[in-house]
């Protein structure tokens, strides 16, 4: 069960199957992710963080250390935004860069202490929003919604 009990349930029933349209499927993506882009900037707003550098934020803290290639590739932009996106977190000295011991030619990026708590801090503002657009989904909707979106990516990706 997705939704918790005693909760109004969407569920249509045999209906979705013979009603179930791919393009709504995917308007219906994009309009969760227009409204859920407007909330994360309006929450980041507050950090100074607009959502692509909360992106690199999030990624960075993931990550030990990573090259601004493989930010790119990781935050699916072009290597030209990803730089742009580094120059402003450097500038607000949220990172580090240091040079890669194994390939003199290579930067690694991680987070500097105010970048770790800048994120720490905006982190619980997303938990929020995401916690309110989850709703009344259990923990394992919560969690089975998370697994379909990534094989969603995946499956794009790949192509």
């Amino acid at each position: 069960m997705l939704t918790k009990p005693n909760r109004p349930s969407h569920d249509r029933n045999a209906q979705v199957d013979s009603h179930f349209a791919p393009n709504r499927l995917a308007y219906l993506i994009g309009q969760l992710d227009r409204i859920l882009s407007r909330r994360l900037t309006e929450a980041l707003a507050a950090y100074g963080l607009p959502p692509p550098q909360f992106a690199a934020l999030n990624r960075l803290h993931a990550s030990e250390r990573l090259t601004n290639a493989q930010l790119a590739r990781d935050l699916t932009v072009a290597p030209q935004v990803a730089c742009e996106i580094v120059k402003a977190l450097d500038a607000k000295k949220w990172i580090v860069r240091e040079r890669d011991m194994t390939n003199r030619r290579a930067v690694l990026l991680h987070l500097s202490e105010m970048g770790r708590a800048v994120y720490e801090s905006s982190q619980e503002a997303v938990v929020r929003i995401e916690q309110r657009m989850l709703g009344d989904l259990t923990h394992e909707g919560g969690r089975t919604l998370e697994d379909l979106l990534q094989v969603c990516v995946h499956n794009l990706k790949r192509n």
